[in-house]
């Protein structure tokens, strides 16, 4: 089971970035029958189709390939700490990072209720009440100074970068 979440907080993360057609798939699984579902091998293709996208369009990391990095400024300031797997914690970092942007104006809420209906029908329950480890984030590539470059899902399947000063004092109240 914990091997099956470490791969879908990826695969759920292309979905919400750039297609939606992944969340509608998974939608209509829960966790017991995606291990047998005919949908598994297409959820996977169109996962690696999103991610090669990114690589191929920026294969240095410095521009739109950092939007693979939704959930991971607060995944990894909450993994090594809390112990707990990455595609868990990059769920967990899509959580916070989704209610932090949609208080700033960035994210719809409809981003983050489609999360959370996700995260109920595949049966995976998150603890969102983790630490954030703030010296991680201040080690973060992504961090330029007191300026995060962060990636933010807009609507579902949109996605951009966009800078925040001062990031780490906005996660002590998300």
């Amino acid at each position: 089971k914990e091997q099956l979440i470490e791969g879908l907080g990826e695969i759920i993360k292309a979905g919400f970035i750039k297609d939606p057609s992944i969340i509608n798939l998974l939608g209509t699984e829960t966790l017991m029958t995606l291990v047998d579902s005919k949908n598994l091998k297409e959820i996977i293709k169109k996962s690696i189709r999103v991610k090669e996208f990114y690589v191929k369009n920026d294969p240095i990391d410095k521009g739109i390939r950092q939007i693979l990095n939704v959930g991971h400024t607060i995944g990894h300031a909450t993994e090594l700490k809390n112990k707990i797997s990455h595609g868990r914690a990059v769920l967990i970092g899509m959580d916070k990072e989704f209610a932090l942007c949609e208080k700033l104006g960035f994210t719809n809420i409809s981003v983050r209720i489609l999360f959370n209906k996700i995260l109920n029908k595949l049966e995976i329950t998150l603890d969102t009440k983790v630490s954030i480890d703030k010296n991680a984030i201040l080690k973060d590539k992504k961090i330029e100074g007191n300026v995060v470059v962060l990636p933010v899902v807009t609507e579902i399947g949109k996605s951009k970068l966009i800078k925040i000063k001062d990031f780490c004092l906005l996660c002590s109240n998300s």
